[in-house]
């Protein structure tokens, strides 16, 4: 071949290179013009139309979409402005949503490089028929669904990526009405502000991150955080909320109370960890801060605090147990207050059927009886807690509070045998001391339970009202120490009620139907000591296991038949405190005729002094006593005696005698003498003793007489104590006392009574 055919050979070659290059090129314009124009334009107009068209056949609201943005060289997908329902308040919608794939999607493996929903919006509705509104978004589907159940197999090697998923500025608002229909307020949770990160995000194996963080209830925040991690399923996460206002759950509580949630802010922090195989463990802190409850029907506080801290709290699905390390509650307020009808105002705040058995039991997963949740709280401290206790069942009430109420409960383990301790301080009316400790097994607290409790300087006064109700009478003055000891073994109990009254003076009666029919003021005269102290032991025992045993009824059936036995038997009870016997203490047994006291009579005397002199606001009656058959044949004879003794003086006036000597004649002549005067027959006695004998049976009976003789022997008894110490105020003599009574063997016999001054 010539050399000039050869260069036109090669110009050939080179211009169907040339030729070729720019129908490749022009291939590939047009190729990515069409590919940007489709990308660009058709599809996303398509897509648009087809949303357009077939949603009304999808759903069952009106869906609005204001643009679909698709970039086909960097895969990136955008829709704009979606609204489904109400334009202006619309159920689902967001301001954009772009999904960015990956170039290597096309291999095979789906790889989203990021998703990013801005704006997004949710109405949630639980209706009435307990049904929620998102449900019913979708057309539903006629055909019968298929009863045979269905395997799901998923793709084999199936693998997805996604490197970031952002949601920003989520607003969502759950409304529960179905809590409406019940309590007359709907419930409402609104979320906003919401920002959701996912990062790294890979099937099946990855550990992907991710957050949340919003506004909860307006004031409160939220925010999680944590990982994903695959194939094993570990899911971590932090859970933070702050502020978040419990006014909104009003309409659960209304539901089965009157409480009425007047303030309150929940914190919460809590680290959650998951496995398949163990199950959820959480290390959680939890506090309510400043809350305040009332009852709604009178809007009266009930409860209230500064705040309550739970830290921390532990539990372990695996072994099923709660701990609770420690609790903390400071400046408790509460109200305990007692109508008349005698229904306690917290126990009031439930309503009758608000909170059913079935509610607590509807649904409840069926619990394994070999693994009972183990629950303990290791340590829950009160500090400048305040009672504030009311009784308004009668009239004019009590009210009596009590401040500063500090203490301490430790070791409660259920459903251990372990053993739980309580000790409370505080103190009533700014003043009395309070102190309670107790211990038992919570879960067995009849096997054995101690609780002693310890009231110091209890001003009385503020118990009038109850003294007026129970004992018929106001309290003037006087402070109280009280202790009780309850000891429970094996549900028996014995108590021990110890009583310490200082100076309790009585004040005017007051009518009372159900006031004690006794003499109160004797009562408390016989058991205040000189000092102005009553001591009042007073057990009691029962067991617990019978339904007729009441505690309360049991220690007032106890103390009211002590005071009766007291009051009925008071010179037992003096007895009781000098060692003597009652019999003899409480009379004095006079020779016949006589107002001496004999000595064997002295020692009795002793102890009824000794006894007097320990409880000074005890009066003594003492009244006298003559016995006609005893003492009037001594008194007569004495009357004789002096009778004789003056008619002898005149004898021996008239007569001239040779000495002075009384001779058994002349003394014959001269009660011959008296007999006649005095109008007594003495033919039938002989000898001087029978007409002695018969002066005495017919010697005119003297009342008088008989009567001083009576009221010098009350005198010798008050002399004799006076004598001895005791303040002749306190001793009082009665009208005496004339009586057929016979000699005993041991004398007449003079008796004493105990009165109150």
């Amino acid at each position: 071949m010539n050399t000039k055919a050869y260069r036109a050979q090669n110009r050939w070659k080179k211009f169907r290179k040339k030729q070729v290059m720019r129908r490749f090129i022009k291939a590939l314009i047009l190729g990515v013009t069409f590919y940007a124009l489709f990308g660009f334009a058709i599809l996303p107009a398509t897509l648009h139309l087809a949303i357009n068209l077939f949603s009304p056949h999808i759903i069952n609201q009106p869906l609005h979409l204001g643009g679909v943005h698709l970039n086909p060289f960097s895969l990136r997908l955008t829709l704009q402005s979606l609204r489904i329902g109400d334009l202006q308040d619309p159920i689902l919608g967001f301001s954009e949503l772009s999904v960015q794939a990956g170039w290597n999607s096309l291999s095979g493996t789906p790889h989203i490089k990021a998703i990013e929903l801005n704006d997004p919006v949710a109405r949630i509705v639980l209706d009435e028929q307990g049904e929620i509104n998102l449900s019913h978004l979708l057309h539903s589907n006629d055909s019968s669904p298929s009863t045979e159940p269905q395997s799901v197999q998923e793709p084999a090697n199936f693998s997805l990526a996604l490197n970031s998923l952002s949601v920003n500025n989520a607003d969502i608002l759950f409304t529960d009405q179905l809590i409406a229909e019940q309590s007359g307020l709907p419930f409402t949770l609104a979320v906003d502000s919401l920002n959701l990160k996912l990062q790294d995000f890979n099937w099946p194996e990855s550990t992907s991150t991710y957050s949340i963080e919003g506004n909860i209830q307006e004031q409160g925040r939220l925010a999680l955080s944590g990982n994903v991690q695959l194939p094993s399923r570990k899911v971590s996460t932090q859970v933070d909320i702050s502020q978040f206002d419990i006014k909104s759950l009003q309409p659960y509580v209304t539901d089965f109370s009157h409480v009425g949630l007047n303030r309150g802010f929940l914190t919460l922090s809590a680290e959650l960890d998951w496995l398949p195989e163990s199950g959820l463990s959480a290390l959680a802190q939890i506090s309510v801060d400043q809350l305040k409850l009332i009852d709604r029907r009178n809007q009266s506080d009930v409860l209230a605090w500064k705040s309550l801290a739970l830290q921390p709290i532990e539990y372990y699905q695996h072994s099923n147990s709660l701990t609770i390390n420690q609790i903390q509650l400071l400046q408790p307020e509460v109200k305990i207050a007692i109508d008349q009808s005698l229904n306690v105002n917290l126990a009031s705040l439930l309503k009758q059927g608000g909170l059913k058995q079935s509610d607590l039991t509807a649904e409840q997963p069926i619990q394994d009886t070999d693994s009972p949740i183990s629950f303990s709280i290791n340590q829950f401290d009160i500090e400048n807690g305040f009672i504030d206790f009311a009784d308004y069942s009668f009239q004019p009430g009590f009210v009596t509070p009590i401040r500063r109420l500090n203490g301490q409960l430790t070791g409660l383990t259920l459903p251990t045998d372990q053993t739980a301790t309580l000790v409370l301080k505080g103190q009533v009316d700014r003043y009395s001391p309070v102190n309670i400790k107790a211990s038992l097994i919570p879960s067995k607290p009849l096997d054995t339970t101690s609780i002693n409790m310890s009231f110091n300087d209890v001003e009385l006064t503020t118990l009038t009202p109850y003294s007026g109700r129970f004992a018929g009478y106001l309290i003037e003055k006087g402070h109280m120490d009280l202790d009780l000891n309850y000891q429970v073994t094996d549900a028996q109990l014995e108590a021990h009620n110890a009583m310490l009254l200082d100076n309790l003076t009585l004040g005017e009666p007051v009518d009372s139907q159900e006031a004690i029919e006794l003499p109160l003021k004797l009562a408390i005269a016989l058991l205040k000591d000189r000092n102005g102290h009553i001591d009042i032991q007073l057990p009691v025992s029962g067991d617990l296991n019978n339904p007729e045993f009441e505690l309360g009824s049991v220690m007032r059936m106890a103390l009211t038949n002590m005071l009766g036995n007291i009051v009925a038997a008071p010179f037992d009870f003096l007895a009781s405190l000098v060692g003597g016997d009652a019999e003899t203490m409480s009379s004095v047994q006079f020779a016949p005729g006589t107002p001496v006291i004999p000595l064997q009579q002295t020692d009795s005397l002793n102890q009824l002094f000794a006894a007097l002199h320990e409880r000074p606001e005890v009066e003594l009656d003492i009244r006298g006593t003559a016995s006609i058959r005893e003492d009037w044949p001594l008194i007569a004879q004495a009357k004789i005696e002096n009778a004789i003794e003056l008619s002898w003086q005149d004898y021996q006036a008239v007569n001239t005698l040779d000495n002075d000597i009384l001779t058994e004649n002349i003394r014959l002549e001269l009660m011959a003498q008296l007999a006649e005067a005095q109008a007594i027959d003495i033919e039938s006695a002989s000898t001087l003793k029978a007409i002695n004998q018969q002066l005495v049976n017919q010697w005119p009976y003297d009342e008088i007489a008989m009567r001083g003789l009576a009221i010098e022997r009350s005198k010798s008894i008050k002399n004799y104590l006076v004598e001895q110490g005791l303040s002749p105020e306190r001793l009082f003599i009665l009208d005496a006392n004339t009586t057929e009574q016979q000699v005993s063997g041991r004398g007449v016999e003079t008796r004493m009574e105990i009165k109150v001054l």
